[in-house]
């Protein structure tokens, strides 16, 4: 988690749990797989899996990701999408969809 910013806001009346700020950092704030792309986009999906079970939801819950990437070049994109299907094999995820390239 990062140091004052919300990760996680959950709207009242309708339920909405809204996660953001996920990055490649382990529960000790400690970089998972430094210069691995791969890995690190893994431990996103871990870091988002753990935001929504505290909230009680699932990724079958989830609408829309988002995602940003500092320096992204479009060579890196297979790298992310290892990523994503390692979190996806990992975390049993059926509904996540890949960004268009």
């Amino acid at each position: 988690m990062v140091p004052d910013y919300h990760h996680v806001a959950v709207a009242t009346g309708g339920r909405q749990v809204h996660i953001a700020g996920q990055v490649a950092w382990d529960e000790h704030g400690t970089l998972v797989a430094p210069g691995d792309l791969t890995g690190q986009v893994a431990q996103v999906y871990r870091n988002v899996a753990k935001s929504l079970a505290a909230a009680g939801a699932t990724f079958a819950d989830v609408v829309r990701v988002t995602w940003y990437a500092a320096g992204w070049r479009r060579e890196m994109y297979d790298a992310f999408r290892a990523g994503v299907e390692q979190a996806r094999e990992e975390l049993g995820i059926t509904t996540t969809r890949h960004p268009r390239r």
